[in-house]
């Protein structure tokens, strides 16, 4: 994230604001009193996804909770419409870039996962 005033080029070629230091120190001071609110394990994967995807400003976000076989034990998505997730034949399983993150665990940005 870049810290600062002004604005910054989206993908789009739009401006959006860049946000300053401050309002980013609140912003995940907020969510991580949200993301602690509470003991219940699903509950809180569901909170860590739907903070991640406000903090970001993103329109999808999820999280993939690997098993002790490094396979996906559980993956929590959070920004699809039930259509769309009802489409998706399986959930993700751990293969293909999942699996990749599994073995080398390094953050990745992609522009189009189709």
């Amino acid at each position: 994230m870049i810290f600062g005033g002004g604005t910054q080029p989206t993908d789009a070629g739009e401006e959006q604001p860049v946000v300053g230091p401050e309002v980013a120190q609140e912003a995940l001071l907020a969510a991580m009193v949200d993301i602690a609110d509470g003991l219940e394990l699903e509950e809180t994967l569901h909170r860590i996804v739907t903070t991640a995807v406000r903090l970001l400003d993103a329109r999808f976000g999820a999280l993939g909770v690997i098993g002790s076989d490094t396979d996906v034990a559980r993956f929590i998505h959070h920004g699809t419409d039930p259509g769309t997730a009802e489409r998706i034949a399986h959930l993700p399983r751990g293969i293909g870039i999942l699996g990749l993150l599994t073995t080398d665990p390094r953050p990745m940005r992609m522009r189009d996962l189709s």
